[in-house]
């Protein structure tokens, strides 16, 4: 067995936290790979329940070197100037059950949280009565409301319709200084299985909540700059014009949910069914292998101590590098607080298609992530022997 490689990746804008790290021996990297599946999970908890508002999290307890970074960082000092994104409570519902959520700089929560720039959220109800439950009631996805939905689906949608080179941009910018496009509505994907749709939520009791996703498209955008003339004001206008001549695009994903018949891989891992979706029967195996359930994630309680059962699976088109990874749920992923988009314990194991299109290009064939116990801290492992600590940032 290889020994551990202990890695210290000091990115743009994190000396500070990459410096407090390495003093200490810890293990600070941010190529999470399946970090947009978590997001698509905790984003989607966070959604329907409470005042459905998105991407809240506690203050992470931080190093005083990384407090030090953040607070001389100018995006945070934007960020404190921004006005509060709107939530379901103050949303409307039209006659056709779409309640909608229109995001343009604006924040969501603490300043530790990310921006969102011209942004449209939708949640589709099965009718306007389904929807005013949530739209109409001061406290949102509470019991009752819950109640009223019981046995019915309601569909999740980044986007507006339009094409996404025009004025609608769905925007989300986070504190780690990434722009990410977030889309539902238009078909993604490079190897044939384009995929599209949002993400479907179940509420299957009053304590239970299945969640697949159809298809989400998610673009990073990343610029190493300064990113505003004037660190008082939030402008995530400003902050696209001046990227656009020295942006970088690190990633785009398609992510959606592996159904029963799926076959996900060129080349990969055969799977098996286990109680709530799918486990991988043999990580070694090079075959082509139809999944023989769905890998819905169930979601059971709300709030405080929610939790997605293991065998949640969710499937990563890497668009840009030319492979698919399967990402499941191998231990109860753990929600400790109702304010954190991310869960503080739990696990996930992801595999990459052996067949690499176009040449090498995942630098290692598994990942796994820890998750905890603080908000927004994951431990990660690879095949490779790599092991790192460090944070999330995406949640949508």
């Amino acid at each position: 067995m290889r020994a551990k490689t202990f890695l210290c990746h000091v990115t743009a804008g994190a000396c500070l936290t990459a410096l407090s790290g390495c003093g200490g021996g810890l293990i600070l990297n941010n190529e999470i790979w399946s970090e947009s599946v978590v997001a698509i999970l905790g984003g989607t908890i966070m959604a329907t329940q409470n005042n459905g508002e998105v991407a809240w999290q506690f203050p992470r307890h931080d190093s005083t070197w990384r407090q030090l970074g953040r607070w001389l960082d100018p995006i945070q000092e934007a960020h404190a100037a921004a006005s509060a994104c709107q939530d379901v409570t103050t949303a409307s519902c039209d006659v056709s059950g779409v309640l909608t959520m229109y995001y343009d700089n604006c924040l969501s929560g603490t300043m530790t949280n990310p921006g969102y720039r011209r942004s449209y959220v939708h949640i589709v109800f099965p009718s306007q009565a389904d929807c005013n439950l949530v739209g109409a009631n001061p406290t949102g996805f509470d019991a009752a409301a819950i109640a009223g939905l019981t046995g019915k689906t309601i569909t999740r949608h980044y986007g507006e319709g339009q094409s996404q080179n025009t004025d609608q941009q769905n925007y989300i910018l986070t504190s780690d200084n990434v722009g990410m496009g977030v889309y539902t509505i238009f078909p993604s994907g490079f190897t044939g299985d384009d995929r599209e749709g949002g993400i479907d939520v179940t509420f299957v009791d009053a304590t239970h909540r299945r969640i697949s996703v159809s298809g989400m498209h998610v673009i990073a955008l990343t610029e190493t700059g300064a990113q505003y003339s004037n660190a008082g004001d939030f402008d995530l206008d400003a902050v696209l014009t001046a990227a656009a001549s020295t942006a970088t695009k690190p990633w785009d994903h398609t992510l959606n949910t592996v159904k029963s018949g799926d076959v996900p891989y060129t080349s990969g891992p055969a799977f098996s069914s286990v109680t709530n979706g799918l486990a991988f029967a043999s990580e070694d195996a090079t075959d082509t292998p139809a999944a023989p359930a769905d890998g819905d994630a169930i979601v059971e309680g709300y709030g405080a101590g929610a939790k997605v059962k293991a065998g949640a699976t969710i499937r990563t088109q890497f668009n840009l590098t030319k492979s698919v990874g399967v990402s499941i749920v191998t231990e109860d992923l753990v929600w400790s607080s109702a304010t954190c988009c991310w869960p503080t314990s739990g696990k996930i194991h992801t595999e990459y298609d052996r067949f690499f299109v176009g040449g090498g290009l995942m630098p290692w064939p598994y990942e796994d992530l820890e998750f905890g116990p603080d908000c927004g801290k994951v431990i990660y492992t690879t095949s490779e022997g790599d092991t790192g600590l460090t944070d999330l940032h995406q949640c949508f």
